[in-house]
Order: C-alpha cells, then sequence, then structure tokens
C-alpha cells in the first residue's frame, strides 16, 4: 500500500528556507538534508480540496487561508507552480483514494501522529494524496509567525507546510 508518513512529536518544523533538490538527486543522509521518495507530481498543476470543519474553533476562512498559504509556500520556491491557485472546500474527512487530494481533521490510527501524509503513484508519477491532521492534537494559528513565543499549540500552517513536502516527494 501507498506510504503513511508522520512527524514526530518533538520535532522542530521551520517553513521559511527550503531548499527543494532536483529530482532524481542523490541527497546525503544528514540531518539537515532532504530524502526524496523517487515520487514526483505530475507535469500539470494539482488541485486540492480542504474541509476546514475542526473541533479547535479554528474558522473555516482561517483553516483554509493556513492550509492556501502552505502550498503557496511551496510554490514560491519552485521555478513553476506545483498546485492550483483556487482551493476548493469539501465535507470529506480520512484516507480514501477516490481520485480527489484532500486535507481534512481526523481520528488517526496512529495517536502520537500529528499529521498524516498518504501518496498514492502510478510509477513515479503521485497521482493522488490525502493530509489529515489528527484531531486528538491541539491546533492554532500563529499571528505573528513567532512560533512557540506566541502559540502554545501546532501551527497548523507548519504542520500542513511539512506535510505537504510529502506531496512533492520529500522523505521525513
Amino acid at each position: 500500500g501507498p506510504p503513511e508518513i508522520d512527524i514526530g512529536d518533538d520535532e522542530q518544523i521551520d517553513n521559511l528556507e527550503f531548499e527543494i533538490p532536483e529530482y532524481g538527486e542523490n541527497t546525503v543522509d544528514e540531518s539537515d538534508a532532504y530524502i526524496l521518495m523517487d515520487k514526483r507530481l505530475p507535469d500539470h498543476t494539482v488541485s486540492y480540496s480542504v474541509n476546514p470543519s475542526n473541533k479547535e474553533g479554528i474558522s473555516e476562512s482561517a483553516v483554509i487561508n493556513e492550509i492556501k498559504s502552505s502550498f503557496d509556500t511551496w510554490d514560491s520556491h519552485t521555478s513553476k507552480d506545483l498546485f492550483v491557485e483556487n482551493v476548493e472546500t469539501t465535507t470529506k474527512n480520512g484516507f480514501e483514494q477516490d481520485g480527489v487530494n484532500n486535507l481534512s481533521f481526523g481520528q488517526l490510527d496512529k495517536e502520537s501522529a500529528v499529521a498524516l501524509t498518504r501518496v498514492w503513484h502510478d510509477g513515479d508519477t503521485i497521482t493522488e494524496f490525502d493530509i489529515v491532521f489528527n484531531s486528538s492534537m491541539e491546533y492554532g494559528v500563529d499571528p505573528d509567525g513567532e512560533g512557540p513565543e506566541t502559540i502554545s499549540e501546532f501551527d497548523l500552517q507548519a504542520i500542513a507546510t511539512h506535510e505537504i513536502g510529502h506531496v512533492v516527494g520529500l522523505k521525513d
């Protein structure tokens, strides 16, 4: 089946500077290096849907804005747009290979995971992805981008940016 990728409870996430290796480039096994999954997005912009419903009380518009900002972060650090500009909304939750790239909140089998990304592929091309943010965790919106100084929950945008890294073909 498709790989499930999660981040550790105490992993620090810095979504300010990314260096994305070229597809197929070997990276060294160092703590600051990216390791590729040998899978990549198709050659066209990819659409996605967001189910903004959450138990944290974060407004639906804030959830959509944080997630869109995460996708925009990846687009701004590549030579072409990877993702469509328009964000669709949905009521779908969880992982389902249904032709729709979806992000939602929900219960995860691995309770300690902050979020999980599931990627489906055909050969070396990613054909679909779903990201689920663990609804057992507390998420928030970082008002000033300062991270732990101003937010005590998991920063939704930072977690989404990390998980989208898996969508573009990066392992942890």
